[in-house]
């Protein structure tokens, strides 16, 4: 892309969504009992500082050529706005394998960026919300869990690390600004908590560097940030040495700015409205979604405007990917690299009388697009089998023939990426949780009928899947007890996993 490498345009403040206020900024209403938490990571031997138990598959040898990652990371990306983009839904899609089933175990940032590079529910590696006590980078320096990661695993084993974006939340807080986690040997990070604007005037930890970006052209936020990215590529693709590069974009999250090149993109926002937007009637379900009046009409109408901000601030992470798949292609890697792409998160945007919601188990905020492309992966192929945002440290692993730890809740997805992979046996549920100061811990079972919610308020939703995929009635009330009991009794053996209890 023109704007990626070493450039961007100006973008104009006219662009931006109205401002409301961000739901990263408090802790996401945390009111979890310190004690209660400690004995739930107890019990279920989820203690953060444990070290990982020891694998018995072999280590391959080191002059066995092992492929590359780079893994792109969008922030609040629902599946919805994916399959619109005109690049990423389409031709990036139909390269490889993809998953429409593909899920995020808490629908959070800081949670689900932690579960991404540690393989583990939040419930086992503590980073529960997106600020103290319970959770951001605080949370996950504390948890120990930095030193076993992806990366860690990785450059133990020879392979060129990098990490470029937005890292756990609230990074700096309690560390140096010039902070590199182990096991990255590059790293670039917003320092958001000193400077927490997003896309201008935002500071940047540089590979050890603090440098200051404002409102000129070339400062918007996403493209500095691909730059940086490509230079680590270019670099790393030139050498026989394996790498890992793990891209953490903004976009589209809120306040969605987008460089001018795309800022003028036509897109009609109104193919996102769904039967579930602005849901009428709500009272099957929980108080806290009761208690949401109706949209207005100009509340409907912003969180429209905001799904076309949204999908012009994608168009730049579609630029950052169609440059590094044209670096890995130039140089001839294009047979030993793979390339991932997905999001912490989804969101909702109007849907249930929510706007820029997410932390929940409904639909839209916890699934997520998943597409994997590389050496070996067949082109334009989807697997139905459910996937698991903890399933993408485990899979880097395999794929690099190195033993996945025995502490990673995830399952590697490498057998369902080869040609014939549909036959795989596989789960048939999972378990995803989220945490808040109103209702505690609630937990979900998704199978392939079913999404089955239990509250820690007590309260419960039931919908059938195939019947009612917008999530428009709940059934909890009328089902038959057998159902309710063989579903509650599935997910609360799942409520307190840990390793392979957590992956079937």
């Amino acid at each position: 892309m023109a704007g990626a490498a070493d450039c961007a345009t100006k973008v104009p403040r006219r662009h931006a969504a109205d401002r409301l206020p961000a739901l990263e900024s408090s802790p996401v209403n945390v009111r979890i009992a310190l004690a209660g938490l400690l004995a739930t990571l107890a019990g279920c031997g989820g203690n953060p500082a444990a070290p990982p138990a020891p694998s018995s598959a072999p280590t391959p040898p080191a002059a066995a050529k092992r492929p590359s990652f780079v893994v792109v990371v969008s922030d609040d990306l629902d599946v919805r706005l994916f399959e619109h983009l005109p690049w990423l839904g389409d031709e990036f899609r139909r390269g490889g394998v993809s998953f429409p089933r593909a899920y995020v175990t808490t629908a959070l940032c800081a949670p689900s960026r932690a579960s991404i590079l540690t393989g583990r529910y939040a419930h086992n590696h503590g980073v529960l919300m997106t600020a103290p006590p319970h959770g951001g980078i605080e949370s996950f320096v504390a948890s120990g869990l930095e030193a076993d990661t992806m990366a860690t695993h990785l450059k133990r084993a020879g392979y060129r690390t990098g990490f470029v974006g937005k890292y756990v939340n609230g990074y700096p807080r309690g560390v140096a600004e010039n902070y590199k986690p182990a096991g990255w040997d590059y790293f670039v990070a917003p320092l958001e908590a000193l400077r927490p604007e997003r896309y201008f005037g935002y500071w940047l930890n540089d590979d050890g560097d603090r440098v200051e970006f404002g409102e000129d052209d070339g400062d918007y936020l996403d493209d500095v940030l691909a730059a940086r990215a490509l230079r680590f590529l270019r670099a790393a693709v030139a050498e026989d040495d394996p790498f890992l590069l793990v891209v953490m974009p903004y976009a589209p999250h809120f306040p969605m700015l987008a460089p001018s090149r795309h800022a003028s993109r036509w897109f009609d926002e109104r193919v996102m409205q769904g039967p579930s937007f602005n849901e009428t009637d709500v009272r099957d379900k929980p108080i806290w979604v009761q208690g949401n009046a109706l949209l207005s009409l100009a509340e409907q109408e912003r969180a429209l405007r905001q799904q076309r901000l949204r999908f012009t601030s994608m168009l730049a992470t579609e630029d950052l990917l169609r440059d590094a798949l044209a670096v890995v292609d130039r140089a001839g890697r294009a047979d030993d690299t793979f390339v991932v792409f997905t999001s912490d998160n989804g969101i909702l945007m109007g849907e249930h009388r929510l706007a820029l919601r997410k932390a929940n188990n409904y639909e839209e905020a916890i699934r997520v697009p998943l597409v994997v492309r590389g050496p070996g992966v067949p082109a334009a192929t989807e697997r139905p089998h459910f996937a698991l945002n903890v399933d993408l440290a485990p899979t880097v692993l395999d794929l690099a023939g190195l033993p996945v730890p025995d502490t990673m809740d995830g399952r590697s997805l490498a057998p369902l990426l080869k040609p014939g992979g549909e036959a795989t046996p596989w789960r048939q549920d999972v378990m995803l949780e989220y945490f808040s100061s109103s209702e505690g811990r609630s937990i979900a079972l998704r199978t392939d009928g079913w999404m089955y919610h239990e509250l820690e308020s007590g309260e419960r939703e039931l919908y059938d899947m195939r019947a009612d995929r917008y999530q428009l009635d709940s059934r909890h009330q009328e089902a038959p007890p057998e159902l309710l009991q063989s579903l509650s009794e599935r997910l609360r053996s799942r409520r307190d996993c840990r390793g392979a209890a957590c992956r079937d």
